[in-house]
């Protein structure tokens, strides 16, 4: 416990993500306490992609938001 923060209260999983706010310049890995709220952010994404580009019917649950947050962490690494 010396070198970890302790997970807030109710965490059930630890995500981080860099999309929560689109209009940053320099947008920052920061941990997300509420699944809902990145839920929102995708969903909002979504929609906007579906305006200009062919439908995706896309259902975003839980362990799809997860992945997006992890796959969007390994691409944001480059290399």
């Amino acid at each position: 416990s010396r070198y970890f923060l302790p997970v807030s209260a109710g965490g059930e999983h630890l995500l981080f993500c860099n999309f929560m706010d689109p209009l940053a310049d320099d947008p920052v890995f920061a941990q997300v306490d509420d699944i809902v709220e990145i839920q929102k952010v995708l969903d909002s994404s979504l929609a906007e992609y579906n305006e200009s580009h062919p439908v995706m019917d896309l259902v975003l649950f839980e362990d799809a938001i997860m992945h997006v947050c992890r796959v969007t962490r390994i691409i944001s690494q480059g290399g």
